[in-house]
């Protein structure tokens, strides 16, 4: 028994070992598409008020012309939308501690979150650690498993690298999120924080299935936290505002439940515009049910300025 703990112990040490090794030993591609996450943190630490922040997954980053709407209601615009895969605590608890008193906080953000409890992918959540540096204090946020397992997912990841390196002749690996070629990169947001470089990349219609959502139960424990933090944003003097995010047609039909508004209506934040209208033709679809093509961003960007015409007034 004792040499049997012996070499569990040698064996331990060995893997904390090489996994450290792999984990930091690889350069790190500065322009992943995670990457811009640090970015968009400086953006709510260094822009000035008075402030309208949005924050979800990729259909706000994708689907917003932030300077259009700066120019339209005369508030200095952050998009702080990222990747559904990161779910949307993280987002929405890490921007928390950034925001200052008169700060509007527009939260637009996929449907997906209301059945999933928000949590996010354990993949896409070992990656944003990876690229941002373990620099953002989300221990409290992010489940512990899910710290766990990114060192391991990294170590493999940039395994496959050094494997591929003679081949390729790069320290990179290339970002495809959508169903299309376009490579995912920080190279591809805008100053505001907006996704623009597929504006002018071939759109490739979404035809994915997914599963039928709409008759799953509403997670109870993430309405109770999307209650508890909009009253802590609210403690700090800000104004929020729940939006629905751009979709397609054919996902709406397959993710949206009536249970989702009146969940929100129940916990006094309800949408301040209808889903429907945030809907666009297949049609629009730049690679996902959420990524929406340079069109899609003007018509949905016209929607958000529609749907929030009352700020103007508060600001004039």
């Amino acid at each position: 028994m004792k040499k049997f703990f012996i070499k569990l112990i040698i064996f331990i040490i060995t893997f904390l070992c090489l996994t450290f090794i792999l984990v930091f030993s690889v350069p790190k591609d500065e322009k992943d598409y995670l990457c811009e996450y640090n970015y968009k943190v400086d953006l709510l630490k260094e822009t000035k008020e008075p402030r309208i922040i949005f924050i979800g997954g990729s259909s706000v980053a994708f689907g917003t012309d932030s300077k259009r709407i700066s120019d339209s209601l005369k508030l200095n615009t952050i998009n702080f939308g990222m990747h559904a895969g990161m779910g949307i605590k993280v987002p929405i608890e890490d921007c928390l501690q950034f925001v200052r008193r008169g700060d509007i906080i527009v939260l637009q953000f996929e449907y997906e979150n209301f059945y999933k409890g928000g949590d996010g992918g354990v993949e896409t959540i070992a990656d944003f650690l990876y690229y941002t540096d373990f620099r953002r204090n989300l221990l409290g946020i992010i489940r512990p498993e899910y710290f766990l397992f990114s060192f391991p997912h990294i170590a493999i990841k940039n395994l496959r690298i050094i494997v591929y390196y003679p081949f390729t002749r790069t320290w990179k690996l290339r970002s495809l999120i959508g169903n299309s070629n376009y490579v995912y990169s920080k190279s591809g947001f805008n100053e505001y924080g907006d996704e623009i470089g597929h504006y002018n990349y071939p759109s490739v219609p979404f035809k994915k299935k997914g599963k039928v959502m709409r008759n799953m139960p509403i997670d109870k424990t993430f309405i109770n936290w999307l209650s508890n933090t909009i009253n802590d944003y609210e403690q700090k003097g800000t104004k929020v505002i729940m939006l629905p995010p751009v979709c397609i047609k054919s996902h709406f039909e397959r993710s949206y439940s009536d249970a989702i508004g009146i969940a929100l209506d129940k916990i006094g934040h309800p949408y301040i515009y209808s889903p429907k209208k945030m809907v666009l033709e297949d049609k629009y679809s730049f690679d996902t049910e959420y990524h929406v093509n340079k069109e899609g961003v003007n018509i949905n960007t016209q929607h958000i300025i529609e749907s929030l015409r009352f700020i103007k007034k508060q600001h004039p």
